[in-house]
């Protein structure tokens, strides 16, 4: 499924939807929640074999918070 997904974004990266990418999909990669279920939900991904996080907060969160403080104390807690 992968394969075919980045064979569909090459050709045209705008043409990637909701028909390609289920909410499954997303439930196995995204991290959402409070700073304990992110912290265990990056914790069990690590154990799974993942060592690349691509972090990509809302505009509420860049607007209210100190985005890169919360960087910091999110990586302290799960290394």
């Amino acid at each position: 499924m992968i394969d075919h997904i980045r064979e569909i974004m090459r050709a045209n990266p705008k043409s990637v939807g909701k028909d390609l990418i289920s909410d499954e999909m997303i439930d196995k990669i995204a991290i959402i929640g409070n700073p304990e279920q992110c912290r265990e939900r990056m914790t069990a991904l690590m154990e799974a074999g993942a060592d690349l996080f691509g972090l990509r907060p809302s505009l509420e969160i860049l607007e209210r918070f100190d985005y890169e403080k919360l960087i910091h104390q999110l990586w302290s807690a799960v290394r």
